[in-house]
């Protein structure tokens, strides 16, 4: 999912991860995934979403 706004990518980032919700690419700031189980560890983000 695509997130617009500062405040919500940065409550993703911090707590995120209670939901399984990670941001996925490093280079895409506002792009999230659901990359883990509820309240795992996000795994290390891509270098980029080409490939």
């Amino acid at each position: 999912m695509d997130i617009g706004t500062a405040d919500a990518m940065d409550f993703l980032n911090r707590f995120g991860s209670r939901w399984g919700i990670c941001q996925a690419y490093a280079n895409e700031i506002w792009h999230f995934e659901l990359l883990t189980t509820p309240g795992g560890t996000c795994p290390p983000m891509a270098d980029d979403g080409r490939g």
